[in-house]
């Protein structure tokens, strides 16, 4: 299953414009939700390209856990441009569908939490700058789980990085998904809860690929 951030896709690929082209499914939610392994699953159903958040090499982020007030805008900066360049509308796909484990309005989010006074004025002004210029999803699938057991998984899959974590974090990032997504009309929102899990139970993720179907036609029809 290809994995890709449109570095190296040709110019005979790509959509200037970013106003058709290839359908974008961002799968979201808070750390430890699950988004990376049933972004996976799904390209792999679609036949899709798989972009996933550059996370891992990211020296700032266990320096962030650790102190969040030094590093919060470093590291907020770092994701802005990296999330902005996979998902530029001007190096858009013509055709197929992409799938990410991420959804671009998340960075605002992290943004609103980690940041204060002049440091998140200065964010804000860069989040104005390239807002418009990202390709907006078609449809998201937003995961939600309950912050305890966002930290037991983050505990279990033991990243360096992330040891430093909180349940408070936790806690206030899982409200802050929430608050995003009551109000949230760019595009469908798929909601799962955390005892579902598709990306582990065979029968919840073929409802979740007919529910996909049902709100974007556009999807490869072999998969009803």
């Amino acid at each position: 299953m290809a994995k890709d951030s449109f570095q190296n896709i040709g110019l005979e690929e790509v959509n200037e414009s970013g106003a058709d082209g290839a359908v974008l499914i961002c799968v979201a939610g808070a750390v430890g939700a699950g988004k990376t392994t049933l972004a996976r699953k799904l390209g792999e159903a679609l036949g899709a390209k798989v972009v996933e958040e550059e996370v891992s090499g990211n020296e700032l982020l266990e320096a962030f856990y650790r102190d969040p007030a030094q590093y919060a805008l470093p590291v907020q900066g770092k994701f802005l441009l990296s999330r902005f360049c996979q998902l530029r509308a001007d190096c858009w796909p013509k055709e197929g569908t992409v799938v990410t484990d991420y959804i671009f309005d998340k960075d605002r989010l992290f943004a609103e939490l980690n940041l204060k006074g002049k440091e998140l004025e200065v964010y804000r002004g860069l989040w104005d700058s390239v807002k418009g210029r990202v390709r907006e999803p078609g449809v998201v699938i937003y995961l939600r789980a309950e912050p305890e057991l966002l930290l037991e998984r983050i505990r279990q899959r033991g990243r360096s990085f992330e040891r430093g974590m909180e349940l408070e974090y936790l806690q206030r990032l899982a409200k802050g998904y929430e608050k995003m997504f009551s109000d949230y009309d760019c595009c469908p929102v798929i909601r799962i809860g955390s005892v579902t899990e598709p990306a582990r139970n065979e029968q919840s993720f073929r409802q979740l690929i007919e529910e996909l179907i049902s709100v974007v036609p556009e999807l490869p029809g072999k998969l009803m």
